[in-house]
């Protein structure tokens, strides 16, 4: 249980909120995705019991045999396996290489998934001209957006190197940096998308959502959305520089938010905008092209 007497030890809180983030990320590849309206709900209600399941398990295994005081915020995981194949013998010697191998495989595979998901949301919005039309383009052997990913990656690099400056700043810290800016930058389209959800669901209810359940959905949405947002701007209590931390986490956050408004405003200064005519037609190349799923609907 938390100590809420100390209210800096609930920082990694927010982290839990964030264990189910990335489940509306399948929407984004509806377009290339075979019957999406029945796919993707069902991919979510299979996925979500595992999610749940192997959070539990595999938290109740690191603190069965770890205690919680010794816990590593970066490590804990090798931490378990560690102490386990120790107390298992020798023989099992080999188990711990292997582990920290798989999971290092695993976070590569992690990462693909992180930047192929949203790398598909710029590559739409370098479409639309909300960002530089460079961000449309295709790998003509790959078909991938790879525009998008190598910019996306970049910034990601530079983030990387200015999360572990400062004095006193050591790899825990810069995970907890990173992870919460992450977070704010993350959970801010969580605002609009439950807020929409109310709005669109009170104008055009549908048998699956109408009377009180839209508001249920939207309130526990927003609330536990503005939660983990708080909780991750509190330092944790052994964090050498308060406004240091905060400078990182807050303008970090604040940092992407002004990037991205950027090239809304710069749009709607210069009015490139595509037409609906001239995206359908760009998106039909693209099909052409097979970069994106022939099933795929344009829409002006």
């Amino acid at each position: 249980m938390p100590d809420l007497a100390d209210f800096s030890s609930i920082n990694l809180w927010a982290t839990i909120a964030f264990a189910f983030a990335g489940l509306e990320l399948c929407s984004v590849m509806a377009g290339e995705t075979k019957d999406p309206a029945r796919t993707l709900p069902r991919s979510i209600f299979l996925s979500a019991p595992f999610i749940i399941l192997l959070y539990l398990v595999g938290t109740a295994s690191v603190l069965w045999l770890v205690p919680t005081d010794k816990v590593n915020v970066v490590s804990g995981f090798l931490q378990a396996v560690a102490a386990g194949a120790e107390a298992a013998g020798s023989v099992v010697a080999w188990l711990v290489p292997g582990m920290a191998l798989l999971y290092v495989i695993g976070n590569i595979g992690g990462i693909g998934a992180w930047l192929t998901g949203p790398a598909r949301v710029a590559f739409m919005i370098g479409i639309d001209r909300y960002f530089p039309p460079a961000f449309g383009r295709i790998h003509p052997k790959w078909k991938t957006p790879y525009v998008a990913i190598l910019v996306q990656s970049s910034f990601a690099t530079v983030f990387l190197f200015l999360s572990v400056l400062g004095r006193g700043t050591t790899v825990e810290k810069a995970y907890l940096i990173i992870l919460d800016t992450m977070l704010l930058v993350y959970f801010i389209p969580y605002l609009y998308l439950f807020t929409a959800y109310l709005l669109f669901t009170r104008r055009n209810p549908s048998p699956t959502a109408r009377g009180i359940k839209p508001w249920l959905v939207a309130i526990a949405g927003l609330g536990l959305t503005l939660l983990a947002m708080g909780v991750a701007v509190v330092p944790p209590s052994d964090t050498p520089s308060v406004l240091l931390f905060e400078l990182k986490v807050v303008g970090g956050a604040l940092g992407f938010v002004v990037i991205g408004s950027g090239g809304v405003l710069e749009r709607e200064e210069t009015g490139d905008v595509e037409t609906g005519d001239g995206r359908r037609e760009m998106l039909r190349e693209l099909m052409a092209q097979d970069a994106i799923c022939t099933r795929y609907e344009p829409y002006g």
